[in-house]
């Protein structure tokens, strides 16, 4: 249930700390990550309006100059040559904190009729520093989702961050890798987030 106190009170820090998360989404639990970013809109947002995305993905086999546009890739997919797939996304517009957020509703294939605000290409977030983004999304999976919190905090570590909860989760991991190699079992190695290695 929506409150006064929610949407007005909370709604500013859980708006910094989703973009702050969003800006690089984890690699290990992205779908999960989407589905708690589309929770705390409609819990702690206020929705604004709908909008188009068009979106233009190039053929990597025409992207070298000495290739001449229209590679056998690319006009099987269409009519177009150096165009590989090109569809629309209608987002659900989101206001959290002050913080603007955008959710994926429909996909098409073809440019429907619209008389609203279009996006051209893809949203750029610019990466916060400190792996800030990484910490603000553990303390939004802590708060909201355990289950995402846990698989992520014991599934992955990051040699940086010298924030609370990275530096905890630094913790744990060298006693678990302690414990595994005084056992005998398997050696433990560093491996950053974004490489998407799970454990």
């Amino acid at each position: 249930m929506r409150t006064w106190f929610k949407v007005h009170v909370l709604s500013k820090p859980i708006g910094w700390l989703l973009s702050k998360a969003n800006a690089s989404p984890p690699v290990i639990a992205r779908t999960e990550f989407y589905a708690l970013k589309a929770r705390l809109c409609e819990q702690f947002g206020v929705w604004e309006r709908a909008e188009l995305q068009h979106i233009v993905k190039p053929c990597w086999d025409c992207m070298n100059d000495t290739f001449v546009k229209g590679c056998y890739s690319c006009l099987t997919r269409g009519d177009r040559p150096g165009v590989y797939r090109e569809f629309w996304v209608r987002l659900e517009r989101w206001n959290v904190g002050g913080f603007i957020f955008h959710e994926p509703k429909l996909r098409y294939d073809r440019k429907p009729e619209w008389e609203g605000a279009e996006i051209e290409g893809l949203i750029e977030h610019e990466r916060p520093k400190w792996m800030l983004y990484k910490e603000a999304h553990l303390w939004l999976a802590l708060f909201f989702d355990r289950k995402e919190f846990w698989r992520c905090f014991l599934g992955s570590i990051s040699k940086q961050g010298k924030l609370p909860l990275l530096l905890a989760q630094r913790f744990v991991w060298n006693v678990r890798c302690w414990r595994k190699t005084k056992t005998g079992q398997r050696i433990c190695r560093w491996f950053n987030l974004d490489d998407g290695i799970p454990f």
